[in-house]
């Protein structure tokens, strides 16, 4: 299951799995983390003190089925304080950042091997 949730610090709105938030405090993933942000809410990675922050949140919709149908009323989240179908209360809201690997350097990393090349042995 899943919780839409308004992080209070920064008026952001993200997709979490339901234990990520409790008694009004959410666990996110640390910003320096090597995985991307997505992955680790996809995967439903258990919080531990380590490598999540609490924050102060609050829920917007909880105990959704599915991420896609999360993410989507994610989205309209940003757009308005209520997921109901009334569209006129219009309060803009953004998505709490989400750390991803660049593209340049995921293909740098591909390309370039890091390792010395191996010794060639000729027989004299």
């Amino acid at each position: 299951m899943w919780t839409i949730v308004l992080f209070e610090t920064d008026n952001t709105v993200n997709v979490v799995p339901n234990f990520w938030y409790s008694n009004g405090i959410c666990q996110w993933p640390k910003r320096n983390l090597k995985t991307d942000t997505k992955n680790i809410i996809k995967r439903r990675i258990k919080p531990d003190e380590v490598t999540f922050n609490s924050y102060k949140a609050r829920p917007l919709l909880e105990n959704i089925d599915s991420y896609v149908e999360a993410e989507t009323k994610a989205i309209k989240a940003q757009e308005t304080s209520e997921l109901s179908s009334n569209d006129d209360d219009k309060n803009t809201r953004k998505f709490r950042k989400i750390k991803q690997m660049s593209s340049t350097i995921t293909k740098k990393l591909k390309e370039k091997s890091y390792l010395p090349k191996l010794p060639v042995f000729c027989d004299n």
